[in-house]
């Protein structure tokens, strides 16, 4: 049905809401050198093959994250270029060739998550799974934190989840007794990671997003773990930049792994002195090559 044939009483149902979005545009110029050595270079040069042959050179990547990949083309003329190059070159020469390359990237920075808006409006269907979490209705599967339960429904959360559909689909203890028992998640933190599964919203996002980013990684909600990376992201501080390293790392969040090693890597005199850094040494050092490889790629 298209947007004008909806019927009045359904248009009166749905909410509207204005907001006030702030927003900058960086323009960045990331330079790249890449030096390219062809050994033995003088036979190559003097086979008198035909004009226009030309050597590869092995691939480089440039951008941000080595996103772009280039490779450069050494092509022989010989009237133009060989007397240039015999001029310099020895008798078992290796020829040196430096190419710079310089990208523009343009960075857009939003107010709002732009992975996902978490306080956006999800409409009627959204409010009435909501409902439907929260009156118990038709539930058919119990979970229980803490000797404290909450009742959900088998088909909302193994469509949500594939970690939930592989535990309802094969002959598991909490598909057979319709009871999982959750060990590892404050009931809280059950209780937001239930209402995302319903409504697309987390609630509790901002006091929650450390707890919320282990839950997603566990269950496999890949746009409440974006979700959380972006809360984290806006809240990076000297004393807490190793601390969440280490959890990006821990949980598989690239985009918040990246951003943080981005963050320690102008502030990393400051963050080096904290005890986060310093524990972080001890129990994940591995994560302090990825900070020197940030270094690497000025």
């Amino acid at each position: 049905m298209a947007d004008n044939d909806m019927p009045s009483a359904a248009l009166a149902e749905v909410n509207t809401s204005a907001a006030h979005a702030i927003g900058g545009t960086k323009v960045e110029v990331i330079k790249k050198l890449f030096t390219w050595t062809i050994e033995n270079y003088r036979p190559w040069q003097d086979k008198g093959s035909h004009e226009g042959e030309y050597l590869t050179s092995p691939t480089f990547s440039t951008g941000v994250n080595d996103e772009s990949k280039w490779f450069t083309r050494f092509c022989r003329e010989y009237d133009r270029f060989k007397q240039k190059v015999e001029k310099h070159a020895l008798s078992d020469a290796e020829l040196t060739i430096l190419c710079e390359i310089s990208e523009m990237v343009v960075v857009n920075n939003s107010g709002q998550p732009q992975i996902m808006d978490r306080n956006a409006i999800g409409g009627k269907l959204s409010k009435d799974l909501g409902n439907l979490l929260d009156n118990e209705k038709f539930s058919d599967v119990i979970l229980v934190v803490n000797g404290l339960e909450i009742k959900a429904h088998k088909s909302i959360l193994a469509a949500r989840s594939d970690v939930f559909a592989a535990m309802f689909e094969h002959e598991m203890e909490e598909s057979k007794l319709n009871r999982v028992v959750i060990t590892d998640i404050d009931y809280n933190v059950l209780k937001d990671m239930l209402k995302f599964m319903y409504t697309g919203t987390a609630p509790n996002l901002d006091k929650m997003s450390s707890d919320l980013l282990a839950v997603a990684n566990k269950y496999a909600l890949e746009n409440l773990k974006s979700m959380c990376e972006y809360a984290l992201s806006t809240k990076h501080s000297v004393k807490t930049a190793a601390e969440t390293l280490v959890l990006a790392d821990l949980y598989g969040a690239g985009q918040l792994k990246a951003h943080t090693i981005a963050y320690i890597k102008n502030h990393i005199g400051d963050v080096m002195q904290t005890q986060g850094w310093q524990d972080m040494t001890k129990t994940h050092s591995h994560l302090i090559t990825d900070v020197l490889r940030a270094f690497g790629k000025q």
